[in-house]
């Protein structure tokens, strides 16, 4: 049976366009903070197609807006709790307290 918490719909996921336009970073900035794991992970919906949870994205944003050269605290999805989905809004209430 599937969770129907973790279902995501059209209202959750940004295309790729949508975060060039929204972080204004070219496609190989994000491409290589990805990789590191400092932009949240794609999700691969074809071989050509991938998406981006929409509220990781504006977390991102919103943490970068916080602290944008990371002085407070690197900001990385590797360090995210994988069973935690909140662990990111932790990230932003920090740095929005500092």
């Amino acid at each position: 049976m599937m969770d129907l918490e973790k279902i995501l719909t059209l209202d959750d996921i940004v295309k790729r366009s949508e975060v060039y336009a929204k972080t204004g970073l070219a496609p190989g900035t994000i491409d290589s903070l990805e990789s590191k794991g400092e932009f949240p992970q794609r999700i691969y919906l074809t071989k050509r197609c991938s998406v981006w949870k929409k509220e990781e994205v504006n977390l991102w944003l919103t943490a970068k807006a916080q602290d944008p050269l990371g002085a407070k605290e690197k900001i990385t999805m590797e360090n995210a709790n994988k069973n935690n989905p909140n662990h990111l809004k932790k990230i932003a209430r920090s740095t929005a307290k500092d």
